[in-house]
């Protein structure tokens, strides 16, 4: 008796055994179906194998394309863009197995870099927007940095290209201060259901910043009138292409290498030279303004007494005229902004003593000191029929200079004009023989302009 039970529990264990085998053998295998490690992605082909079903089999595949269709029990399968597959596999005598498929987004592509305005801005790369994927996986080359300081690699969510639809920005915001970096962004779309990363679209990144390269001769500045000629040198980098010009000068020789010869061809205020510099493909550009002297200065009054005194900004090499842009200030306060080469100062405002002016334009700038003093250099005195010149005694006050003395009529014309020689303290001018009425008098002594309005009746 217990022989036969032991025989029959045996029998049932078998059975179990083997039905469970048939059942384990009844599968599909392939990329994207656990437990594979094996990803499946979206725009691929990937095979695939059913085992435990016989017969003519036919292959349904929701979301992909299965070649061959029938009769294999092993197909090719290509993938739509889907996060998630179906397969059902059936075959003549009714019976069917089916399975899930987890399929990873496509590769995002790369698009170009961002433009803004109609500027090209060779550190805004665009890459396709993947369906789907609200985050991207980034690494960036060591050294750099993207908005906020991130750096390595890290997951975003996408930022959209403003300009177009279906595009993704990726800024490097800052990389390393050198003349030629370069170095691989990669990307990966992350799906929004299953998680699961898109391959890697790999963009070699290359920076050129002209800034650090290296001028080795250059003319600090050049003088408005000569006919020198200069030489100007950048470092000379294995491999890259120099391409040289200039405005108001010409170039002697050297074009097409790392150091020039040039001749400036009177330039007004600054000397311009420009290098397109070519390294690996990229080129960026530098303008260097080289100052001209001008031989500008401030003209008017060194001494001055009361009343209102004017300056103007002067070269002798060319007229400044009114319509640019001015700057002005007294012993150093703020520049004020004009439009007229004009600054005017009423005396009466000042305290006496040495005061500082400095004016500008084009980027050049000068000073002239002036002394207010307590009175003025010379006192007029008129008379019927005379005109009494005289000095004044003023302290730190050195009157070296002849004198000229000019007599205007009201129409502004010069009626009279006489020299008062330095070793004079007093001269008198006789006024007979000019019409009675009103008349101006000025003293030129140096940049000195002592003036007065006089009767003569």
């Amino acid at each position: 008796m217990i022989v036969i039970k032991n025989y029959f529990c045996l029998i049932i264990v078998f059975a179990v055994v083997f039905i469970n085998n048939t059942v384990q053998a009844q599968k599909i295998e392939g990329p994207g179906i656990s437990p594979s490690k094996v990803q499946a992605y979206s725009g691929e082909s990937a095979q695939y194998t059913v085992s435990g079903l016989d017969g003519h089999l036919s292959w349904d595949v929701t979301y992909g394309n299965a070649l061959p269709a029938f009769g294999s029990s092993t197909v090719n399968i290509t993938w739509g863009i889907t996060p998630e597959g179906k397969i059902v596999v059936r075959n003549n005598n009714g019976k069917s197995i089916e399975t899930t498929v987890q399929v990873a987004p496509p590769r995002p592509e790369f698009r170009g870099k961002g433009t803004l305005f109609g500027i090209q801005f060779d550190d805004c790369l665009i890459f396709s927007d993947v369906k789907d994927c609200s985050y991207y996986q980034w690494t960036i080359p060591s050294g750099c940095t993207t908005e906020g300081g991130i750096s390595g690699t890290f997951r975003a969510k996408k930022e959209l290209y403003l300009q177009q639809k279906n595009m993704v920005l990726m800024q490097i915001t800052s990389s390393p201060k050198q003349l030629y970096y370069e170095g691989d962004i990669k990307v990966q779309a992350i799906s929004d259901k299953n998680s699961l990363l898109s391959r890697t679209t790999t963009y070699k990144y290359k920076k050129l910043d002209i800034a650090y390269l290296k001028f080795i001769e250059f003319p600090d500045s050049v003088d408005y009138s000569d006919q020198k000629t200069y030489t100007i040198a950048a470092e000379n980098i294995a491999g890259a292409t120099y391409k040289w010009s200039i405005n108001n000068g010409t170039i002697i020789s050297g074009q097409n290498t790392n150091k020039i010869v040039v001749k400036p061809n009177y330039p007004l205020w600054f000397f311009n030279y420009k290098l397109e510099f070519t390294y690996n493909g990229i080129t960026d550009s530098k303008i260097i303004s080289t100052p001209v002297r001008m031989k500008l200065y401030i003209d008017g009054p060194t001494n001055i007494s009361h009343g209102i005194v004017e300056y103007t900004l002067k070269s002798p090499y060319v007229n400044i005229s009114d319509g640019k842009v001015f700057f002005w200030n007294l012993d150093y306060k703020k520049y004020d902004a004009y439009t007229v080469n004009r600054y005017i100062i009423n005396t009466d405002t000042i305290s006496t003593g040495i005061h500082t002016i400095h004016g500008g334009a084009f980027g050049h700038f000068v000073k002239l000191n002036i002394n207010k003093r307590s009175s003025n250099i010379y006192t007029i005195s008129n008379y019927s029929n005379s005109l009494v010149i005289s000095k004044n005694k003023i302290k730190d006050t050195l009157i070296n200079n002849s004198s000229l003395i000019q007599i205007f009529n009201q129409q502004g014309l010069l009626i009279l004009k006489k020299e008062m020689p330095s070793q004079l303290n007093r001269l008198e001018i006789n006024l007979d023989g000019i019409k009675s009425g009103i008349y101006f008098v000025n003293i030129i002594d140096g940049n000195d302009i002592t003036k007065k309005k006089i009767i003569i009746k």
